[in-house]
């Protein structure tokens, strides 16, 4: 008979394990618990340590006894058939109940070898279920918890296998998904619940090129590993985030965004729209007329009129602010009831308005219509049995194809065209001509030339002082800011401001005086002048800012000056602007945070009683068209009295600006008001210029040649 070559094999390699004594060592360290009965007495020969330790036996408490004895309660009828079998297949397995050391008997899975022999002997091989009883009891109720964690989720949850058939999703799932829930069953395939639900009008996209559309979506399921937005026929959005798994399936919530949108909707609608008229603002009128540009075409061109409100002011004033929006509110109807309509309609001012018309008619038609509705907004209108009378002016320019300007330059030309019409007095319209363009192109020169000297450091303050007349002490100064132009010299500020204010360039240059004033403060302090003062004013866009109190404090610190030595001063139409409560509070916070505020150009038909008393003003500024020529015009001293007297009352200082005369100066004092600002005093000065001005009048001790810095 022939050697089975595998089995010598197996033979040589159990030969060699006997020779090396490895045996008894695979024998005792086997992981399994291994027990040899005697095959016919079945009384236990050797257990490994791992079978004494189940059983909770040693070997001598386990040697000599029967089978019976280890694997108790066996019906000797079916353990002889298990014997035969094992006998004759040499192996059988079955799940029996042993004793495990306790006092009930637990289940464990015995295996049951029969080996011949000079001496039969049986093996045992003992697998303790207990564990595993207790890992599946554990496993069944994390499932079950898991379940239940799923169920309760407000998203919806869902879950494939890698060949992308359903293998679970929740009830939450189904509903966001209501016209496909009876394609999700358990092994259906991703493709067909999505062509399912087209069918069944569940999605917004998809119709017409249904193939397509599943293809895109079964690619983007298998590829995606970021969130993405999906939009349901019924008008509701889901976030769809999908992460692959371990085992090559894909696992998936669906969020429902749909109130998330609408915010957005509304949020994206409000920063598009005026709240008080329901007008486009700004930010919409661009996005509007881009789209209305790239649709003219031909001899098509773009009508913009830019309308700005005459006498508006004193409606809000003399009336107040509710009647000041109902005029703004009355102008915007008539403004959207042209006829022709408008194509865009937006407030973009406190007062003013852009209209965008299509139109292929020539200027004099466009013109006539802006004649027309400037007609129509001087008409009065009743406010609480009141009369509210206001006018309006207009500046047209045009986009068209041979004409196809940038947006920004295009409102700059119906600005430069309105300026024009409110300079011939008003309630006209007047239409942009290359004539004017010098004056946009040196307005857009000049916008750059400002930006470029506030990086040069070409800005800088000088400062007028302000005296007591009584005393002809020095109560402070005031910051104005000059331009020390490389070419042009020195730039007043009315040469620049207007511009660097169409610009968005005013904040950066109170930025600068706010710097310097401190650091002059610091000066004037150090030179030994008495508790100096010095008074800055701030735009709107400054006094806007809600960090603006931080900033003032951030360079009060640098330089080492308290808030009482600088003053802020505001227009009074800023502070008649009470529609934004940031204003408001930035005012407040300004005087809780120790700041003096004065009121500047006061009487300049802007004012309101009502402001003196809802801020702690500490003074008031006469503006200098009150002041000049106050000597020999009486009518001018009877209101410029009215404005003094009221400041008095009221225990507000009034400060008279423009003083340039000794008689302008003596008519004030009889009138009660002692401090003065004026080139009868001295005229804006450098700072490097107060010095030995202050040294000349005896202010401060004049230093000797090695001693202070100007």
């Amino acid at each position: 008979m022939q050697s089975n070559p595998d089995q010598i094999a197996d033979l040589t390699a159990m030969q060699e394990l006997v020779e090396r004594g490895l045996l008894l060592l695979a024998f005792e360290e086997a992981e399994c618990q291994i027990l040899v009965f005697d095959a016919a007495s079945r009384r236990v020969i050797a257990a490994n340590k791992q079978a004494q330790a189940l059983l909770g036996a040693t070997m001598r408490t386990l040697q000599k006894q029967h089978i019976t004895d280890v694997i108790p309660k066996v019906d000797p009828v079916r353990f002889q058939r298990i014997l035969s079998r094992v006998q004759r297949r040499r192996t059988q397995s079955a799940s029996l109940r042993c004793r495990l050391g306790g006092d009930a008997p637990q289940m464990a899975d015995v295996g049951i070898r029969y080996v011949p022999g000079k001496k039969d002997s049986l093996i045992v091989f003992i697998r303790d279920l207990t564990l595993a009883s207790a890992a599946k009891r554990q496993a069944d109720l994390a499932e079950d918890r898991l379940q239940t964690a799923i169920e309760a989720l407000t998203d919806g949850f869902i879950l494939f296998d890698a060949d992308d058939r359903l293998v679970m999703c929740n009830d939450r799932y189904r509903e966001l998904y209501k016209e496909s829930s009876p394609a999700l069953v358990s092994g259906a395939k991703l493709e067909d619940i999505l062509r399912y639900g087209l069918r069944n009008n569940q999605y917004a996209l998809g119709f017409g090129t249904e193939d397509e559309w599943v293809a895109r979506q079964v690619e983007a399921f298998k590829n995606l590993s970021m969130s993405s937005e999906q939009r349901l026929n019924d008008g509701r959005w889901l976030r769809v985030v999908e992460r692959p798994t371990a085992d090559g399936g894909r696992v998936g919530l669906r969020i429902d965004i749909t109130h998330l949108k609408e915010q957005q909707d509304e949020l994206r609608r409000l920063s598009r729209t005026d709240d008080l008229t329901g007008l486009l603002n700004r930010r919409g009128l661009s996005r509007r007329i881009e789209v209305l540009a790239a649709g003219a075409a031909g001899p098509a061109r773009l009508a913009i009129l830019h309308v700005d409100l005459d006498r508006f002011k004193t409606v809000n004033d003399t009336l107040g602010h509710d009647a000041g929006d109902f005029v703004l509110q009355h102008c915007a109807q008539i403004l959207s009831s042209g006829r022709p309509p408008a194509d865009a309609i937006a407030r973009v001012g406190g007062d003013e308005f852009i209209l965008v018309i299509r139109t292929e008619r020539p200027d004099k038609t466009i013109i006539r219509y802006a004649r027309k509705l400037i007609s129509l907004l001087s008409e009065p209108v009743m406010f609480r049995e009141q009369g509210c009378s206001v006018g309006a002016s207009i500046g047209i320019s045009f986009i068209s194809e041979e004409n196809a300007i940038d947006f920004g330059d295009v409102l700059t030309a119906a600005d430069i065209a309105l300026n024009q019409a409110k300079a011939l007095g008003g309630s006209e319209a007047l239409v942009f001509h290359p004539d004017m363009r010098a004056q946009m192109i040196h307005q857009t020169n000049m916008a750059r030339e400002i930006e470029r000297g506030i990086k040069n450091n070409e800005f800088v303050p000088f400062f007028q002082p302000q005296i007591d007349t009584f005393t002809d002490q020095i109560l402070g100064f005031e910051a104005l800011i000059r331009w020390h132009h490389p070419v042009l010299g020195t730039v007043p500020a009315f040469q620049f401001l207007p511009i660097a204010q169409r610009a968005g360039l005013t904040d950066a240059l109170d930025d600068v005086v706010m710097d310097r004033a401190c650091a002059a403060l610091r000066d004037l302090k150090e030179w030994g002048l008495h508790d100096p003062c010095i008074s800055i004013n701030l735009s709107m866009g400054q006094i806007s800012d809600p960090r603006i109190v931080t900033r003032l404090g951030t360079h009060l610190k640098r330089y080492g000056v308290c808030t009482e030595n600088l003053r802020i001063e505001l227009l009074e139409s800023t502070l008649l602007d009470d529609r934004s409560s940031t204003i408001i509070q930035n005012v407040h916070a300004l005087i809780k945070a120790g700041f003096m505020v004065e009121l500047d150009d006061f009487g300049t038909g802007h004012a309101a009683i009502a402001t003196l008393r809802k801020f702690a003003v500490s003074r008031i500024k006469v503006d200098r068209s009150l002041v000049q020529n106050i000597d020999t015009d009486a009518e001018l001293q009877v209101i410029t009295a009215a404005v003094i007297n009221l400041a008095k009352r009221l225990g507000i200082d009034a400060l008279a600006e423009g003083v340039e005369t000794v008689l302008e100066q003596s008519t004030l004092q009889k009138m009660g008001c002692f401090l003065a600002q004026g080139y009868l005093h001295a005229k804006p000065m450098s700072l490097s210029d107060i010095k030995p001005w202050l040294q000349a009048r005896g202010d401060i001790p004049i230093d000797d040649f090695r001693a202070g810095t100007v």
